[in-house]
C-alpha cells in the first residue's frame, strides 16, 4: 500500500515541475552536444551539433555549439561561417544566454561551462 502510494506522490511532483517549468525538456542533441562539450570532446560536438540542427534547423544553441567544435577542431572558416549565422540571430540571444547561463549554474565546476557562457555573450554583442 505504502509503495502505490509513493509511486503517485512521485508521478504527482513531476507533473508539478514540469507543469510549472521548473523542469525543463531538453532534446536528446541538446544533452549529448553538452555533455560532449563539457568533456572537451570537440568531434563530438560538431557531430551532434550537425544532428541537432537536422532536427531544428536554426537552432541558436546548436550553433554556438558547432561554431565552438569547429573551433576547436581547428575548422576556423567553418567556425567563423556559423559565428556568422548566429549573430544574425537577434531572435535566438535570449535562449543561447539563457542556455549558457544554465549551463554554469549546472556545472560550477567545470572552466569550459564559464568559456561557452562568455563565448555567448561575445557572439550575441553583434
Amino acid at each position: 500500500m505504502e509503495d502505490k502510494m509513493f509511486k503517485k506522490i512521485v508521478i504527482l511532483l513531476f507533473v508539478f515541475l514540469f507543469s510549472s517549468n521548473l523542469i525543463m525538456a531538453a532534446s536528446v542533441y541538446d544533452i549529448t552536444t553538452r555533455y560532449a562539450a563539457l568533456q572537451g570532446e570537440w568531434n563530438r560536438v560538431v557531430e551532434n551539433a550537425k544532428d541537432w540542427l537536422g532536427e531544428e534547423p536554426g537552432s541558436p544553441v546548436a550553433h554556438l555549439l558547432l561554431s565552438l567544435g569547429y573551433y576547436f577542431t581547428q575548422e576556423y572558416q567553418k567556425s567563423y561561417f556559423e559565428s556568422k549565422i548566429l549573430m544574425k540571430n537577434k531572435d535566438g540571444q535570449n535562449k543561447v544566454i539563457q542556455w549558457a547561463e544554465n549551463l554554469v549554474k549546472d556545472n560550477l565546476e567545470n572552466a569550459l561551462a564559464y568559456y561557452i557562457l562568455a563565448n555567448a555573450y561575445y557572439s550575441m554583442s553583434y
